[in-house]
Protein backbone atom coordinates (compact mmCIF):
# COMPACT_ATOMS: atom_id res chain seq x y z
CA UNK A 1 0.00 0.00 0.00
CA UNK A 2 2.88 2.35 0.65
CA UNK A 3 3.66 2.42 -3.09
CA UNK A 4 0.11 3.58 -3.78
CA UNK A 5 0.43 6.32 -1.17
CA UNK A 6 3.71 7.44 -2.76
CA UNK A 7 2.09 7.79 -6.18
CA UNK A 8 -0.94 9.54 -4.70
CA UNK A 9 1.19 12.08 -2.83
CA UNK A 10 3.25 12.82 -5.95
CA UNK A 11 0.14 13.13 -8.15
CA UNK A 12 -1.59 15.52 -5.75
CA UNK A 13 1.40 17.87 -5.89
CA UNK A 14 0.64 18.37 -9.62
CA UNK A 15 -3.06 19.15 -9.13
CA UNK A 16 -3.54 22.82 -10.00
CA UNK A 17 -7.13 23.13 -8.73
CA UNK A 18 -7.30 24.72 -5.29
CA UNK A 19 -9.64 24.21 -2.38
CA UNK A 20 -9.44 20.43 -2.16
CA UNK A 21 -8.69 18.33 0.89
CA UNK A 22 -7.68 14.68 1.12
CA UNK A 23 -9.00 12.49 3.92
CA UNK A 24 -6.98 9.42 4.80
CA UNK A 25 -8.66 6.80 6.96
CA UNK A 26 -6.86 3.97 8.67
CA UNK A 27 -4.18 3.37 11.23
CA UNK A 28 -1.83 0.78 9.78
CA UNK A 29 1.81 0.19 10.68
CA UNK A 30 3.03 2.47 7.86
CA UNK A 31 1.06 5.50 9.13
CA UNK A 32 4.18 7.50 10.08
CA UNK A 33 5.69 6.88 6.63
CA UNK A 34 2.42 7.85 4.95
CA UNK A 35 2.27 11.12 6.90
CA UNK A 36 5.79 11.99 5.72
CA UNK A 37 4.73 11.56 2.09
CA UNK A 38 1.94 14.13 2.40
CA UNK A 39 3.80 16.89 4.26
CA UNK A 40 2.75 20.25 2.82
CA UNK A 41 -0.48 18.93 1.29
CA UNK A 42 -4.00 19.58 2.63
CA UNK A 43 -4.52 16.19 4.27
CA UNK A 44 -6.60 15.18 7.26
CA UNK A 45 -6.00 11.83 8.94
CA UNK A 46 -9.15 10.40 10.44
CA UNK A 47 -7.63 7.22 11.85
CA UNK A 48 -9.40 3.91 12.03
CA UNK A 49 -13.18 4.18 11.65
CA UNK A 50 -16.03 1.71 11.68
CA UNK A 51 -17.88 1.06 8.43
CA UNK A 52 -20.76 3.39 9.26
CA UNK A 53 -18.40 6.30 9.94
CA UNK A 54 -16.42 5.54 6.77
CA UNK A 55 -19.63 5.58 4.74
CA UNK A 56 -20.54 8.95 6.28
CA UNK A 57 -17.12 10.32 5.28
CA UNK A 58 -17.50 8.90 1.78
CA UNK A 59 -20.95 10.45 1.49
CA UNK A 60 -19.43 13.88 2.11
CA UNK A 61 -16.60 13.41 -0.40
CA UNK A 62 -16.42 14.01 -4.15
CA UNK A 63 -13.86 11.41 -5.28
CA UNK A 64 -12.16 8.28 -4.07
CA UNK A 65 -8.48 8.14 -5.07
CA UNK A 66 -6.34 5.02 -5.04
CA UNK A 67 -3.41 4.23 -7.37
CA UNK A 68 -4.00 0.50 -6.73
CA UNK A 69 -0.42 -0.74 -6.95
CA UNK A 70 -0.54 -4.54 -6.57
CA UNK A 71 -4.26 -4.35 -5.85
CA UNK A 72 -5.96 -7.68 -6.39
CA UNK A 73 -9.62 -6.65 -6.23
CA UNK A 74 -10.34 -3.33 -4.54
CA UNK A 75 -13.01 -3.78 -1.88
CA UNK A 76 -12.54 -0.18 -0.68
CA UNK A 77 -13.27 1.06 -4.21
CA UNK A 78 -16.43 -1.04 -4.32
CA UNK A 79 -17.55 0.39 -0.98
CA UNK A 80 -16.78 3.93 -2.16
CA UNK A 81 -18.87 3.47 -5.28
CA UNK A 82 -21.73 2.08 -3.19
CA UNK A 83 -21.77 5.50 -1.52
CA UNK A 84 -21.80 7.31 -4.87
CA UNK A 85 -18.12 8.13 -5.06
CA UNK A 86 -16.52 8.06 -8.49
CA UNK A 87 -13.09 6.44 -8.31
CA UNK A 88 -9.75 7.38 -9.83
CA UNK A 89 -7.59 4.26 -9.71
CA UNK A 90 -4.63 2.59 -11.32
CA UNK A 91 -5.61 -0.19 -13.70
CA UNK A 92 -4.34 -3.16 -11.71
CA UNK A 93 -5.56 -6.70 -11.02
CA UNK A 94 -9.32 -6.84 -10.66
CA UNK A 95 -9.75 -3.07 -10.33
CA UNK A 96 -11.18 -2.92 -13.85
CA UNK A 97 -13.93 -5.29 -12.67
CA UNK A 98 -14.87 -2.75 -10.00
CA UNK A 99 -14.26 0.61 -11.69
CA UNK A 100 -15.84 1.09 -15.13
CA UNK A 101 -13.53 3.49 -16.94
CA UNK A 102 -15.44 6.58 -18.00
CA UNK A 103 -18.64 5.36 -16.33
CA UNK A 104 -18.09 4.94 -12.57
CA UNK A 105 -14.65 6.51 -12.48
CA UNK A 106 -11.36 6.68 -14.33
CA UNK A 107 -8.69 4.04 -14.69
CA UNK A 108 -5.15 5.31 -15.16
CA UNK A 109 -1.92 3.73 -16.32
CA UNK A 110 -0.58 1.81 -13.37
CA UNK A 111 2.11 3.77 -11.55
CA UNK A 112 1.87 6.77 -13.89
CA UNK A 113 1.87 9.87 -11.65
CA UNK A 114 1.10 12.27 -14.52
CA UNK A 115 -1.84 10.21 -15.79
CA UNK A 116 -3.23 9.89 -12.25
CA UNK A 117 -2.88 13.62 -11.58
CA UNK A 118 -4.51 14.51 -14.90
CA UNK A 119 -7.47 12.22 -14.18
CA UNK A 120 -7.99 13.88 -10.79
CA UNK A 121 -7.94 17.35 -12.35
CA UNK A 122 -10.30 16.39 -15.17
CA UNK A 123 -12.91 15.08 -12.77
CA UNK A 124 -12.50 17.84 -10.19
CA UNK A 125 -13.08 20.45 -12.88
CA UNK A 126 -16.17 18.74 -14.35
CA UNK A 127 -19.05 18.61 -11.83
CA UNK A 128 -21.45 17.29 -14.47
CA UNK A 129 -19.33 14.24 -15.19
CA UNK A 130 -18.74 13.72 -11.46
CA UNK A 131 -22.49 13.74 -10.86
CA UNK A 132 -23.17 11.24 -13.67
CA UNK A 133 -20.37 8.96 -12.47
CA UNK A 134 -21.66 9.18 -8.92
CA UNK A 135 -25.11 7.97 -9.96
CA UNK A 136 -23.67 5.24 -12.19
CA UNK A 137 -21.40 4.07 -9.37
CA UNK A 138 -24.40 3.56 -7.06
CA UNK A 139 -26.43 1.82 -9.76
CA UNK A 140 -23.58 -0.47 -10.81
CA UNK A 141 -22.85 -1.60 -7.27
CA UNK A 142 -26.54 -2.18 -6.55
CA UNK A 143 -27.12 -4.17 -9.76
CA UNK A 144 -23.87 -6.08 -10.00
CA UNK A 145 -22.26 -6.30 -6.57
CA UNK A 146 -25.06 -6.40 -4.00
CA UNK A 147 -26.96 -9.34 -2.54
CA UNK A 148 -30.16 -8.02 -4.11
CA UNK A 149 -28.49 -7.80 -7.52
CA UNK A 150 -27.04 -11.30 -7.21
CA UNK A 151 -30.43 -12.69 -6.10
CA UNK A 152 -32.10 -11.09 -9.12
CA UNK A 153 -29.54 -12.57 -11.53
CA UNK A 154 -29.92 -16.00 -9.92
CA UNK A 155 -33.72 -15.79 -10.10
CA UNK A 156 -33.62 -14.88 -13.79
CA UNK A 157 -31.20 -17.72 -14.55
CA UNK A 158 -33.28 -20.26 -12.63
CA UNK A 159 -36.51 -19.13 -14.27
CA UNK A 160 -34.91 -19.57 -17.69
CA UNK A 161 -33.90 -23.13 -16.76
CA UNK A 162 -37.37 -23.98 -15.46
CA UNK A 163 -39.22 -22.33 -18.35
CA UNK A 164 -36.75 -23.58 -20.96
Amino acid sequence: KLNSYEILSKALRFVKISGWQLLIAGAGPARANVKKLFVGLPVTYVGEEDQSSLFDLMGAADLFLWPAINEAYGMAMLEAQSQGLPVVAGNSGGVGDIVRDGVTGTLTKLGDVTDFSSAIERLMSDPGTLSKMSEQARITVECEHSLAGAAHKLTVALEELVDG
